[in-house]
């Protein structure tokens, strides 16, 4: 296959040369008015009406040195091209622009590193935050318009496909879901790579920053992550250098010829061949860029500067480990990098908050919105979202409203908390970047499981699992660490998803019943976490540490979760759903009330339930703590 050309150039460290623009090209060709049979402005139809002016533009590029020409259809999808009465014809578009490519490759030398890529762009739509906005584009419509136009590039013969110039992230998703399940039915993988569009401060055109594109894409594995179009290659770098240094797959760059003139009402591209070659040789020999070739304005003379520069050359070494990263529309964290614990914060969950609760019931999503704000400023990196409700039964509708409203407004990704596939589906669908799923388990040996870990597979998400089976939910050390190795070998094994996607939570119990049962829960779970980190090293480990205190004084809720939460991280606790306006830091109590905590923490003594709740004697109950967390995962479970 020719697509292990590009994977062996890529292995091998060769600089990857795509061609420069070609909307330039064409107007530079003797093309006619009634080459565009009445649709002026549609370079796509000159694949039909004009394929010798297509054929000679990939030729020039091949033989100025490009290892890889794209088709001429970056607006043949159903959408562009319906605007010019064309709809009905995008397969026979694509596939013919892939034919056309083809035949100059042919004549360019067949043994030469000469590939072929579909070129797919955007399709004109634009996500919107407000779910019912009239001109708003489901995604499964983005997804089938994304998978017929690539139907037609891979039957034409293309070796890969690009996803270009894009500016809106949520497509990104749809076009990346349906491309590869095009790829499932022809049961072939092509190299996909994707690149979008940013302005000079870094953001596109709906506000989403790197880390917001690297949410959306960078969990699909996709055979490489840049930037083309909108600027020249020197306000392209900084931007640039930025990906190389957080996105661990091979990083593309195709900026302008610099930035537009307007020279006479028209947009003016001037940069030389030479000035634009000195910005990005560089990035390539020194920085470890794979992956060049020119946008707007750049012609066969830039290619063939930037091949001749890199002649002989090597890209340089660039290590990045695996990521795992998820993200609002705005921006995201990679789950490797930030902080330890990661805080999920638990405030926005019906089950657990009766103010959230009557916000949902009244549709109040500015206020939720507000609580979202609080979360993420008191330390939150991640919000928890569950919208259960027993008054109603729309809770599909209601969170996919709920993502899609706070998508563009707050800067923290989300957990989508339910125990229904159907939720978690809306909600993946209506989120730009990729999200936590919170929860699976193994009831019914694993097929309830099943559907929910096939939406994490597909949408690449990473997923909270609870040590639950059809016994009911693991209490002893040894059940809690049998179920971790059975959910992780049915998310590992039977669906794929890397280890580092799963988050086992271990369960944590309640201390305040005085059950003789429960004494040791809390020092079981704190063991459960060190020998999943200890003989599970790929997992995660997440607990919903609050449930431990529930039953308590507010005041000494506080106290013990925030004890907990300091010994589950000396354990190895990699995330926990804790109220992050509470978090506090257990060396500020007073040593006699840290202690009382500590001794029922770790069950040291009969009378540890009533010493600890003696230390609060006379603490009151504000009005805020009487809507303190309930223990909404094992409500749910």
């Amino acid at each position: 296959m020719m697509s292990a050309l590009f994977l062996h150039m890529i292995e091998k460290r060769i600089p990857v040369i795509f061609d420069g623009a070609m909307g330039t090209q064409i107007e530079s060709r003797a093309v006619k008015t009634e080459d565009y049979q009445g649709r002026a402005g549609c370079v796509e139809i000159l694949n039909i009406t004009r394929p010798d002016v297509i054929l000679d533009i990939h030729r020039d590029y091949f033989l100025a040195g490009a290892h890889v020409v794209e088709t001429n259809t970056l607006g043949a999808n159903r959408s562009k091209l319906g605007e010019y009465g064309l709809a009905g014809r995008v397969h026979e578009i694509n596939t013919s622009a892939a034919l056309i490519a083809r035949k100059a490759r042919d004549m360019a030398g067949k043994n030469s590193m000469l590939l072929v890529c579909g070129s797919v762009g955007p399709t004109g739509y634009i996500h919107l935050s407000e779910p019912h906005h009239p001109e708003q584009v489901a995604f499964d419509q983005l997804a089938e318009i994304y998978e017929e136009q690539a139907r037609g590039l891979i039957e034409g013969g293309v070796d890969m496909l690009l996803l270009e110039t894009m500016h809106d992230l949520l497509e990104v998703r749809a076009a990346i879901f349906g491309i590869r399940r095009i790829m499932r039915e022809k049961k072939r993988e092509f190299p996909l790579l994707v690149q979008v569009s940013m302005d000079a401060e870094g953001r596109m055109l709906l506000g989403g920053n790197m880390m917001a594109f690297l949410g959306a894409a960078g969990n699909f594995s996709p055979a490489a992550i840049g930037l083309n179009c909108g600027m020249g290659p020197f306000e392209m770098r900084s931007h640039i250098e930025e990906l190389l240094a957080r996105c661990p797959y091979p990083v593309s760059m195709m900026p302008n010829a610099g930035m537009p003139h307007n020279i006479e009402g028209k947009a003016t591209y001037t940069m030389s061949a030479d000035e634009f070659v000195r910005t990005i040789v560089p990035l390539v020999t020194q920085r470890g860029l794979a992956i060049v070739g020119g946008c707007c304005g750049t012609t066969p003379d830039h290619i063939r500067a930037l091949s001749g520069a890199l002649t002989g050359k090597t890209v340089a070494m660039r290590a990045i480990s695996p990521q795992t990263f998820i993200s609002s529309g705005i921006t995201g964290i990679s789950l490797e990098e930030v902080k330890k614990p990661i805080i999920i914060g638990e405030r926005l969950n019906t089950q657990g908050s009766k103010k959230t609760k009557e916000l949902v019931l009244a549709r109040n999503f500015d206020e939720l919105f507000q609580i979202a704000l609080d979360q993420a400023k008191s330390g939150g990196s991640i919000i928890d979202l569950c919208m259960a409700i027993n008054e109603r039964d729309d809770e599909k509708e209601v969170m996919a409203c709920l993502v899609s409203f706070l998508s563009l407004r707050v800067t923290t990704p989300f957990c989508i908390d339910s125990t229904e596939a159907s939720v978690f589906e809306n909600a993946l669908k209506a989120c730009p970047g990729a999200v936590m799923i919170n929860s699976v388990n193994f009831e019914r040996l694993g097929d309830k499981a099943r559907p929910i870990l096939a939406l994490a597979r597909d949408f690449r998400c990473p997923v909270i699992a609870l040590t639950i089976d059809d016994e009911g939910m693991a209490k002893t050390v040894e059940r809690k660490i049998e179920l971790a190795r059975r959910i992780r070998d049915l998310a590992c094994g039977e669906f794929g998803l890397p280890e580092r996607f799963i988050y086992i939570d271990p369960l944590t119990f309640t201390l305040a019943t005085g059950d003789p049962e429960s004494e040791g829960a809390a020092e079981a779970t704190l063991e459960a976490v060190s020998r999943i980190k200890g003989e599970m090293p790929g997992i995660r480990t997440i607990l919903g540490v609050t449930n431990v205190s529930y039953g308590l004084k507010p005041p000494a809720r506080r106290v013990l979760n925030n004890l907990m939460l300091y010994h589950a991280v000396k354990a190895g606790l990699d995330a926990a759903i804790f109220n992050p306006m509470q978090q506090d830091d257990p060396a500020t109590y007073a040593p006699a009330v840290r202690e009382a905590g500590e001794n029922l923490i770790f069950n040291r003594s009969r009378t540890a339930l009533a010493d600890f709740v003696f230390c609060f004697e006379g603490a009151g109950q504000s009005a805020e703590n009487e809507a303190a967390d309930r223990p909404a995962d094992l409500a749910r479970a």
